[in-house]
């Protein structure tokens, strides 16, 4: 008899952190929905219109930071012990962020032979960013610092977690990375969204595998690249070290994705 009550009782509690996922996971996409509006439509600059989208700006923020820490305490998806060893484990994030770097070149090659404007639009991203490094900013460190969290909570945890409970893992994988690139469609270039689906796809795999802290490090790293890049591409001995690394450990991650499939796709 204890042991259906508690039977019972583990159901129910499953039931409901899976509501509780799926209400935080309609706030947090209502909130995207809402900002990605704001900065592409935008307000008349009329001191009404200030005052309303500074107004809907609070409020928006305040949602999100609810939604950000409630969905944080709420991941059922997550696994409770990473299959890889701590050595694997960097090898695995190294080699993911080579399958986004490679496909990223090779989807801006693709995409530059229909649209020769594509190289002018990446280069002033790349200026840009140089322009940020020289003189840091907050829209510098927001990337840096706060956005990896903030990201991979709403899009891994809550997002890709509430689809889940919808579909199977594959179709959730690939929807909230397309919802993830196209939050980004009002900042970068069409080749860099699509470099961002990739990236969303292979921080996916990666919260499925090994967990939401691999899934931050994975995206600040990441995002970290306008920092140490320029930095590798300025010596020559560390740039021949880089390509070698990023070759040996993209077979790593290949190897490893394909050997704990079941945890990714199901």
């Amino acid at each position: 008899m204890a042991n259906t009550f508690l039977l019972v009782s583990s159901k129910e509690s499953l039931e409901m952190k899976r509501n509780q996922l799926i209400m935080l996971t309609i706030i947090a996409a209502t909130f995207i929905v809402s900002s990605y509006w704001q900065s592409v439509v935008g307000l008349e600059t009329t001191r009404s219109n200030v005052l309303l989208s500074y107004a809907i700006w609070f409020a928006l923020d305040i949602v999100a930071i609810w939604s950000i820490f409630a969905i944080g305490r709420i991941r059922l998806h997550e696994p409770k012990r990473s299959p890889l060893e701590l050595g694997w484990l960097v090898l695995f994030l190294i080699g993911a962020l080579a399958f986004c770097a490679l496909s990223a070149t090779a989807i801006g090659k693709l995409a530059s032979t229909f649209n020769p404007e594509i190289i002018t639009q990446l280069e002033a991203v790349t200026q840009r960013q140089e322009l940020r490094l020289a003189s840091p900013s907050f829209s510098f460190y927001w990337p840096l610092t706060v956005a990896p969290i903030a990201e991979e909570l709403i899009y891994r945890v809550g997002i890709l977690g509430g689809l889940m409970q919808f579909m199977k893992k594959s179709w959730a994988i690939i929807l909230s990375s397309i919802i993830f690139a196209v939050m980004h469609a009002g900042i970068y270039p069409s080749a860099l969204v699509a470099s961002t689906f990739i990236f969303g796809l292979a921080a996916a795999a990666t919260y499925l595998m090994l967990g939401l802290r691999a899934a931050i490090i994975l995206h600040l790293i990441s995002n970290s690249h306008v920092v140490w890049r320029p930095w590798v591409k300025s010596h020559e001995y560390l740039t021949d070290a880089y390509v070698l690394i990023m070759i040996t450990t993209l077979f790593v991650f290949i190897h490893q994705l394909i050997r704990h499939r079941k945890m990714v796709f199901g």
